[in-house]
């Protein structure tokens, strides 16, 4: 014999409709985090402009979702090796 307790029954699909709405907005946040990045790394570009009319070592720069901030790729002076480190650290060598 089977027992069905209340909350095991999905009346009027309200736990449907309900799972459905968190969903929506999961989805909602992801696509405003997705461009939030998008926009931050449009920043990040625009500063490669500038970064390379200033300093003639610098190759690249991408945004770090992880880190939150700008990361640049630049060739050493000294050892001419390919670094990578974070805009703030970023400095002429």
């Amino acid at each position: 014999m089977l027992f069905l307790t209340w909350c095991s029954i999905d009346r009027n699909d309200e736990k449907t409709k309900e799972i459905n709405l968190l969903n929506s907005e999961v989805a909602r946040l992801k696509l405003k985090i997705e461009d939030q990045n998008f926009e931050k790394n449009l920043k990040c570009q625009w500063l490669l402009d500038w970064l390379k009319r200033r300093y003639n070592n610098v190759f690249s720069i991408y945004y770090s979702e992880y880190w939150n901030t700008c990361y640049i790729k630049y060739h050493d002076s000294k050892t001419k090796e390919l670094v990578e480190s974070a805009i703030d650290d970023f400095g002429p060598n």
